[in-house]
């Protein structure tokens, strides 16, 4: 498992933060801001294999889209 998958733990936690109102804005926006980074990791890992089904051109255009 890559290291940055563990940041993935921050995305319930800018939940919580978020209905509870614990910490400033500046806080929860950092927080959501580092729940973020996996998430766009994951997707580029997604259209990568999606790629690999749909070929080279509509694999390519689902990057450019996404991206």
């Amino acid at each position: 498992m890559k290291k940055i998958y563990y940041l993935l733990i921050f995305i319930p936690i800018s939940i919580v933060l978020h209905y509870i109102n614990i910490g400033g804005p500046s806080v929860r926006f950092l927080i959501t801001a580092l729940a973020i980074v996996p998430l766009a990791a994951l997707l580029g890992q997604v259209t990568e294999e999606l790629s690999k089904y749909t070929g080279a051109k509509l694999g390519g255009i689902f990057k450019r889209n996404i991206w």
